[in-house]
């Protein structure tokens, strides 16, 4: 639930302030995600105690989150735009 919740809400947030401020649309989407990625993964949820400190995660992960975060807003932005296309 909390993941599902977190990408709908970001969607949300990406979709409306996309409207209001389109240089947050640059390279569809993929800035924003990596963006979402670090402020959460990198800063956020190591603070909180939620997950291992940053020099503590492996590589891997680091280039799983990036890319899952990058594929996922891209995978958002093309949605988006085929909704407006239709208009």
């Amino acid at each position: 639930m909390v993941h599902f919740g977190f990408s709908i809400g970001f969607g949300v947030t990406y979709s409306i302030a996309g409207q209001l401020l389109p240089w947050i649309k640059i390279g569809h989407g993929v800035p924003f995600g990596i963006a979402v990625w670090d402020a959460f993964h990198v800063e956020l949820m190591p603070a909180l105690g939620t997950v291992p400190a940053v020099k503590d995660q492996s590589l891997e992960e680091h280039v799983s989150e990036i890319l899952g975060h990058a594929v996922w807003m891209w995978i958002i932005d093309e949605i988006i735009r085929g909704i407006n296309s239709e208009d």
